[in-house]
């Protein structure tokens, strides 16, 4: 929905349009009449947060504000005010989270000192990237050449972007790709870009990487692939992390005035990397052929990438595998990768990483009782989520025996469902195992395609099926003691110890995966519905590529703005 504040604050000389233009304002005020739709405790209370439903919903709106701030514009931080009747609450938010003062009185000199200095900062201050520069006057002289060269309508606006001092500058329409749909985390976006210094397109990549020292900036890890000649990765030609631009709410984590903190805040560095190679969605496939092509290039990848440079990529999704404009795939985003060297991989601390919808099932269920920890990504967890990657694609895009109600339905409660434990954790996969049943339940009209999604099925299902029973081992135990002839041999080759242990042995060979989307390639009847099927699916819930996308609803009245300007030069 179209985000409707009580209150913007803008600069005096922007030249917004319309009433509300998120794309120019400075600042986001919600008003509310009653301090129970106040979303903090008292400053004399120990908690931080309230829990009833009045303040859980303003926390959803201002969130949804602020989220929708960040996305709209080129900024590092937003601030924002919440003020009642009596108080009000100034707040700080950046891809880290949000830093919430206790009330302050209205009548309070440092209430309105707060807007005096804020009238006088720099826009770097305010929270503006100045890195990049949007001024519709910039490429008045060749901006109709540089839109023609991106291919990019006469109306789309175009921004300079720079990696820094001494480092290219770059020509900019929209993003190809937002993953800004959620207040905290790397909030790429993604473009097609104009190298200046080349005088070619590139393709740019706008983040926030995780700012630590276990995770190494993406270059270095494209730079690691290239030296073990690992096929099917784009080659990076520039990167940079981008002036001093650092998360600052985790600083006030040990400050003494902190009432909350939360477990696990990181801090994120803004990073910007550039490709020389410029591909097509996963879903942009022209013909089912094309689409697993793509795919089988990308775990080459993945398999070369592992076995050869020792690196686990750990983010396996639909947008994370591109097509080039000769049909084949590239494997990108390397930024949550990791070592598979056993100290770095022993002395890693275990976190969730990956996109929602592709990741492994046991990642996103609740840890094992025994330890409560949270399982680390491993070999298998990729593998399968290459599984989920193409169901996913499938399901969307190529024929099947699916209604489009009943499609919309199952990719929420599939790949979308989630909830939050009692510890306030995100949680899913309740449903993600059916996947393994869905070559038998849903009709694949190619049937190569078909083929090779059983396949796949049949030797991942075996991770989460339930152990061999006593029975099923004193069994075979029996039969291999028999004398060896046909009829023991057959019995054993069909028996569920020889099976289970047959699809645990695939998980573990280092070219099965790619072996079985090399046979899929060479069956006949690829032509035969092989066309892309484009379906208008309504999301319920989270995005069809990054968890929690549309995730918070919009719950604000259907009010006028008021405007509030301000009078620095800014």
């Amino acid at each position: 929905k179209e985000v409707k504040p009580d209150i913007g604050v803008y600069s005096k000389y922007c030249e917004r349009s319309g009433i509300m233009d998120i794309k120019k304002i400075e600042m986001i005020w919600e008003v509310k009449y009653s301090p129970e739709d106040d979303p903090f405790e008292a400053d004399d209370d120990e908690a931080f947060q309230r829990e009833i439903d009045d303040a859980m919903l303003t926390l959803s709106q201002i969130t949804t504000y602020a989220t929708a701030h960040q996305a709209a514009q080129f900024r590092n931080h937003t601030f924002s005010a919440l003020v009642f009747p009596t108080y009000a609450r100034l707040l700080r938010w950046d891809r880290s989270g949000v830093t919430v003062t206790g009330s302050i009185s209205l009548s309070d000199p440092k209430f309105s000192e707060f807007f005096w200095r804020y009238n006088y900062a720099s826009a770097a201050q305010r929270g503006w990237d100045t890195s990049v520069d949007t001024d519709p006057r910039l490429l008045d002289d060749c901006a109709r050449e540089i839109r023609m060269k991106l291919r990019l309508r006469e109306s789309t606006p175009l921004a300079r972007m720079s990696l820094g001092p001494g480092k290219g500058e770059y020509l900019i329409g929209n993003p190809t790709y937002t993953g800004t749909t959620s207040l905290t985390g790397r909030s790429t976006r993604t473009f097609k870009a104009w190298c200046e210094k080349m005088y070619t397109p590139v393709f740019l990549k706008d983040t926030w990487r995780i700012y630590s020292p276990s995770y190494i900036p993406e270059h270095e890890t494209y730079a690691k692939l290239k030296q073990a000649n690992v096929p099917n990765i784009a080659t990076c030609t520039e990167a940079a992390d981008i002036l001093d631009h650092l998360t600052r709410t985790p600083e006030n984590m040990n400050k003494n005035w902190v009432k909350s903190q939360p477990n696990g805040m990181r801090t994120f560095r803004h990073y910007r990397l550039v490709l020389r190679e410029i591909g097509r969605d996963l879903l942009s496939f022209v013909s089912t052929k094309e689409l697993v092509t793509a795919m089988r290039d990308a775990v080459a990848a993945h398999r070369h990438a592992f076995y050869d440079a020792g690196i686990l990529h750990r983010d396996i999704s639909a947008g994370n595998i591109i097509i080039t404009s000769l049909g084949r795939g590239l494997l990108i985003d390397w930024d949550v990768s990791k070592s598979t060297d056993v100290e770095a991989f022993v002395t890693e601390q275990a976190e969730r990483v990956g996109t929602w919808q592709f990741m492994a099932i046991r990642l996103l269920r609740e840890p094992q009782p025994e330890d409560g920890t949270i399982p680390k990504p491993d070999r298998a967890d990729d593998l399968e989520s290459f599984f989920h990657v193409l169901t996913w694609v499938a399901l969307r895009a190529t024929a099947h025996s699916l209604s489009l109600e009943e499609l919309t339905f199952m990719l929420y409660t599939i790949f979308d469902d989630w909830y939050l434990n009692k510890e306030g954790v995100c949680r899913g996969g309740l449903l993600k195992n059916m996947l393994f049943n869905v070559p038998t339940d849903i009709s694949f009209k190619n049937e190569p395609l078909s083929h090779l999604i059983v396949t796949m099925a049949g030797s991942l299902a075996v991770r989460y099926e339930k152990p061999i029973t006593r029975q099923d081992i004193d069994d075979y135990n029996v039969y291999m003691a028999l004398p060896d002839d046909e009829l023991r041999n057959a019995f054993l080759r069909h028996h569920p110890v020889t099976l289970r242990q047959a699809r645990l042995a695939n998980l573990e060979r280092e070219d099965w995966l790619q072996g079985v989307f090399d046979e899929a390639l060479l069956l006949d009847g690829w032509d035969a519905n092989g066309r892309p099927v484009p379906r208008q699916i309504v999301n319920r819930g989270l995005s069809s590529i990054k968890r929690r996308k549309n995730q918070e609803e919009d719950t604000v009245e259907d009010e006028e703005e008021d405007i509030v300007e301000i009078s620095n030069e800014a």
